[in-house]
């Protein structure tokens, strides 16, 4: 078992017959995929809220943020 397998095992959160089967270079490089994929999806996800939040109007803006993201961002 080599670092990327057990890394993509955590990453996908389920131990999958298939990621055994992988060899090391397949498995860094589909851990660096998923990754990325990850990265790219929360940025997005951020975006979409600060634009929904920005078209309320300004008074209910900060309460809204707050709800969303309570611990802060």
């Amino acid at each position: 078992m080599t670092d990327a397998k057990a890394a993509l095992r955590n990453e996908l959160g389920a131990s999958l017959p298939l990621v055994e089967d992988l060899d090391d270079s397949d498995a860094t490089d589909l851990l660096e995929l998923f990754q990325s994929a990850m990265r790219e999806e929360t940025a997005a996800l951020h975006r979409a809220v600060d634009e929904t939040i920005n078209g309320l109007p300004r008074l209910f803006r900060g309460t809204a943020r707050k709800i969303v993201f309570p611990g802060g961002r």
